[in-house]
Order: structure tokens, then sequence, then C-alpha cells
């Protein structure tokens, strides 16, 4: 049993080393500000550092819109560097807005970051935090292997762990200046919380941080919210099946303390604290009026936005405007589709793992029916990030569904087979829609 373990945390070490190589390369190719909505949720991260003035604001666009230029943000997307510059997003281009506080988390966390010694520059602000999702990016691996250790073995969670490693998509969100980094940490951390509620270790701490992270998450980006839906059905259904000694007195110490904690921390790092609550209402406001037409709401629109869904999860570069070759995509269709199809058969026949699977598919099940539905009612761009806070279940399902579906004197080849695929899928992305999109303008 040591020697496997061992053998275990060799393989997850050498993931570790070649998402941070692949992480390192992208970042290489990727010039800054490419990744979605990253100038806008840049800005409020710095704010915090410097004295909060709205003149400190429209200084900073000016500075943000320098960079873009010097970097050539507008040429891939087939425009011009605009001349004279603009000094504020709303005239140098319609996509480009500021967020607000009302999600703080994330600021409060790069804010502290930026902090550190040495003081950076706007440029060297940018890598530093590029940086931190990056590094959030592996604690969302290592957290995802552990959890799906806990419920389906070593293999199994080598086996997602790979997957994850060489996800396209996945390792571009991890290279972007964005909220979604934290939200992703958070659910895989969440993953390995609820593995430990169902082997039984640390029930009633693990439940109350499953509490304490679903909310972090809501607070941290919208799209976090099914992902705290899923969580809390699962905190309810093992508090209505059993009693957890000691936990009313230990939740009411943390409900006495953690609130505190909280406050202090926030207080010290928003000056608009007092604006939070506001700002957080007409953003949920804003974000839940239906907008497309009732006429469209068809099957075969729902069919389609489905589809562009599940190819914008697997790869789509440059704030939606680079997509991998037909072929491509029709491969990840098919393990998509294969793979989960799989898996739902799987829950069916084989009823010693159904509980476990069953907690993987709550969560990607109400994480995607939530997304892809708001998104198709909002007239919202489908995006895989929003997808990627259930990356662990969805990975543990993928891979069972897709090792399960070959026949079984097969099956034992199917393994290496998909991780060669998986690797000629990551090498074919790089060189058909990283390098040719961003080299030349390098």
């Amino acid at each position: 049993m040591p020697s496997r373990i061992t053998n275990e945390v060799a393989v997850l070490a050498c993931l570790l080393a070649l998402f941070a190589c692949r992480a390192t390369l992208a970042s290489a190719i990727v010039p800054p500000w490419q990744g979605p909505d990253e100038p806008g949720h840049f800005i409020p991260a710095l704010a915090l550092t410097a004295p909060p003035t709205g003149e400190s604001m429209y200084v900073l666009q000016a500075q943000v819109l320098e960079s873009m230029a010097k970097h050539r943000w507008w040429e891939p997307y087939g425009g011009r560097t605009p001349d004279p510059l603009p000094t504020l997003f709303s005239v140098a281009n319609e996509r480009l807005s500021i967020a607000t506080y009302s999600q703080p988390v994330y600021y409060g966390l790069a804010a502290l970051v930026l902090q550190l010694p040495p003081t950076p520059n706007l440029e060297n602000a940018y890598w530093r935090l590029r940086l931190l999702s990056i590094v959030l990016a592996l604690g969302t691996l290592g957290l995802g292997w552990a959890g799906t250790r806990l419920l389906f073995g070593g293999t199994v969670a080598i086996g997602a762990t790979t997957i994850a490693a060489l996800h396209p998509q996945f390792l571009l969100t991890a290279i972007s200046v964005n909220p979604d980094a934290l939200v992703i940490f958070l659910g895989a951390f969440t993953w390995w919380l609820m593995a430990c509620v169902i082997q039984g270790r640390h029930v009633e701490m693990s439940l109350l941080l499953l509490c304490v992270t679903a909310a972090t998450v809501v607070v941290t980006k919208r799209n976090g919210a099914p992902f705290a839906m899923g969580v809390g059905i699962f905190v309810l259904a093992v508090l209505l099946k059993r009693t957890v000694r000691g936990m009313p007195r230990r939740t009411l110490v943390a409900i006495g303390v953690l609130p505190v904690v909280a406050a202090v921390i926030l207080l010290s790092v928003l000056p608009a604290f007092d604006t939070v609550t506001s700002q957080f209402a007409i953003m949920w406001r804003s974000g839940l009026l239906i907008r497309r037409p009732l006429e469209q709401g068809t099957l075969a629109h729902a069919v389609e936005y489905a589809r562009i869904s599940i190819d914008y999860v697997w790869l789509v570069a440059g704030w939606l405007r680079f997509n991998p070759p037909e072929p491509w995509l029709w491969i990840v269709r098919v393990m998509t589709v294969v793979g989960f199809g799989s898996a739902a058969v799987l829950t069916v026949r084989a009823p010693e793992l159904r509980r476990r699977l069953s907690i993987a598919w709550l969560l990607v099940i109400v994480q995607t029916a939530a997304v892809v539905s708001w998104g198709f009612w909002t007239l919202q761009s489908p995006q895989g990030r929003y997808l990627f806070p259930v990356i662990a279940p969805a990975t543990a399902l993928l891979w069972l569904g897709l090792t399960h579906a070959a026949p079984a004197r097969v099956r034992p080849y199917v393994a290496p087979l998909l991780i060669g695929l998986l690797a000629v899928m990551d090498v074919t992305g790089f060189a058909t829609v990283l390098i040719p999109a961003y080299l030349p303008w390098g």
C-alpha cells in the first residue's frame, strides 16, 4: 500500500509539473489582457492598493489602456490600436467595463497579493495576478485529485486529473486575471470536503466548511451560485439523513466567530464597503432579466446553444473569437457525449458506485443546467469557464464513462489511448488556435 500511494503522489507531481509547464508556455504565447474581461477585473484589485478616489480610477484606466496598446490588444481581432489612444474604457471599446465590488472576495485576495513586497508597477502587477491564477489552478488540480481519490480510488483520480491537466480551456482560464480562478479553486475544495463527508472523515467540520465555502463562492462571482445550490442540497440531504453529534455546539461557535473575521477582512480591504450591498442587488437584478424573445426560445435554438456550450467548454480563445478547426471540435463532442452517456449507464448498472456517482451528478447537473439555461434566456454567450467550478466531479464522470464505454476485453488499453488522444489534442490546440492567433502580434 505505501508504494502505491507513493507512486500516485509521484504521478500527481508530474501532472502538476506538466500543467505548470503548459501554463508557462501559454503565458509566453498569450499576451496580457487577452483573457476574458481581464482589464475590468484588474482595475478593482489594483484600486484597493491605492487611495480610493474617483480620479485614481480614471488614471488606472488610462494606464491599462496604454498597456493594452503596448501589447497590441486590438490587432488579433482585425482592428487597429486607436490613435489617439482613449483614456476611458467606455470610449476605447464597447466590451470594456470595470467590475464593481459587489463580489469582493477575489479583489480583496488580489489586493493582498499586490501589496506583498516589492511594490509592483502596473505591468508587474498584472503578471503577479496571472501567477496567482496559475497557483489557484494548481491547487484546483490537487484538491480535485484528493476528492476523486477518496470517492473512486487512485486510478480514477489520476485519470480525471490528467483530463484537467491537459484541458485547453481550463489552461486559458488558469492564465487569466479573473475571479473565475478563485471560484474554480473553491469548487475543487468543496468537492474534496463532500468526499470527506461521504467517507465519514471529519464530518462535522467538513459540513461547516461546506456552508462557509458555498457562501464565499456566491460573493466571489455570480456564476458560483448554482454550485452553492448543489452544495446546499447535499448538506441538507446529509443533515436530514443523520444526526451529527456535537454539531450544534460547534456550529454556534462558528456562527459567532466567522462573521466577525469576515467583517474585519472586508472592512480592512474594501474602501467602498458601504456600497457593496446596493451593487450586489443591482448585479443580481440585471443578471436575472430574461432578454431572449419568446419566439427564439425554441427547441432548435436550445439544442444549438447546448452544442456551442460543449465547444466552448473545451476551447475558445480571445474573448470568444478563436475556435479550433471543426474536426477537432467533433472529437470533443463525441468524447463528451459518449463519456457522460456511459457514466449515466454506469450509475444505473453499478449499485456499489451509485451513491458516489450521484454526488458528482448532482453538482454537474445543477451547475450545467443553471448556467446554460441562464445564458440562453439572457442572451449571454456560452462560456466554458462558467462550468469549471465542477471540473473535478465532471472529469471524474468523464474518465469513468470513457474507460467503461469500451468492451471489457479492450478496456485495459483505453486509458493510455485516451491520455494519448488528450495530449495530441492539447498540442493541436496550441498549434491551431493559440499560436496562429497571438504569435504574429506578440
